[in-house]
């Protein structure tokens, strides 16, 4: 994989140059991708090429994350990683008790969690990180509710929309 650190400008800065060491603009990462899209320790690898932030400003840093990032893409390709992460059962669990602790019903929420586990084996999906906005989109198609003329879809899919919400918060 080719690595390439460059700063990402602001709109208020007024150097154009992407390797200006007097900067202070973040610096980012770039690098290709050459397997099939993947999810990454919750950030998605797109082929050919993927960019993400490196959570830093100073050079010295982002190449010992460039450096410890190449190794753990280099172990994930192989398949020596095993993605950490929540898993979508343990999600679903901690959101029902979250409910149940602030007095929310837990009916149309258990029903929704379950359908989600099940739609999750069955895609062979288990990190909640795994799980995109392509995917949920299959999943909804997926529910055996009514469309058009009926709210239940409209119903059952916000209480979903509430758990991930809720994930979204929880990091």
């Amino acid at each position: 994989m080719t690595f390439r650190i460059h700063r990402r400008h602001n709109r208020k800065c007024s150097s154009g140059n992407p390797y200006d060491s007097r900067c202070k603009c973040p610096l980012w990462v770039q690098f290709g991708w050459k397997k099939p899209e993947a999810v990454f320790e919750g950030r998605k690898l797109t082929c050919p090429q993927t960019k993400w932030s490196l959570g830093t400003r100073s050079w010295s840093d982002a190449q010992s994350k460039w450096k410890d990032l190449d190794e753990r893409l280099k172990d994930f390709a192989d398949g020596k990683v095993v993605p950490k992460g929540k898993t979508v059962v343990e999600a679903v669990k901690e959101w029902l008790a979250f409910r149940e602790r602030y007095g929310k019903g837990n009916a149309k929420a258990d029903l929704m969690g379950r359908k989600l586990i099940e739609w999750c084996e069955n895609e062979n999906i288990h990190l909640l990180s795994a799980i995109t906005t392509d995917r949920i989109m299959r999943f909804q198609i997926s529910l055996p509710f009514r469309t058009g003329d009926s709210d239940s879809l409209k119903v059952h899919w916000s209480v979903i929309g509430g758990f991930f919400s809720w994930a979204s918060g929880m990091g």
